[in-house]
């Protein structure tokens, strides 16, 4: 009679087969005023809004640029959203002045006093 044990691996060992991704500055990063990623912070925007502003932001100063052509396709790649959603969302943003349009260039709008977002009114909706 011998006594042998089994081991089992749970998929804890083989760390060095896992690809790991970490962000770098040394791979690019994106300026940001630190009043506009609070206002950004503070913005009632739906996850789509949200998703694109981002996408927006890495498309223009990403590259160090104030506005560029992006597309929809872009916004979607980015965003994992369909493109007619990125759209829709793209499109909102602008009538809420957050980003500005120039024919067929878009940039975050770095005026902060000339959002129109509506306002939440807080709390949950009263029950009847």
């Amino acid at each position: 009679m011998t006594n042998t044990a089994k081991i089992l691996n749970f998929g804890r060992g083989n760390f060095a087969e896992q690809e790991r991704n970490v962000a770098d500055l040394d791979d690019g990063y994106a300026r940001l005023s630190n009043m506009l990623l609070e206002a950004y912070s503070g913005a009632d925007l739906t996850k789509r809004q949200f998703k694109v502003l981002l996408a927006i932001l890495r498309k223009t100063y990403g590259w160090n640029k104030p506005m560029d052509r992006i597309t929809d396709s872009q916004l979607s790649e980015i965003t994992k959203l369909p493109v007619k959603r990125c759209n829709e969302a793209k499109l909102e943003l602008v009538r809420m002045n957050i980003i500005k349009q120039q024919g067929g260039m878009f940039g975050p709008n770095k005026n902060i006093s000339e959002w129109c977002i509506p306002q939440n009114e807080g709390g949950s909706p009263k029950m009847r």
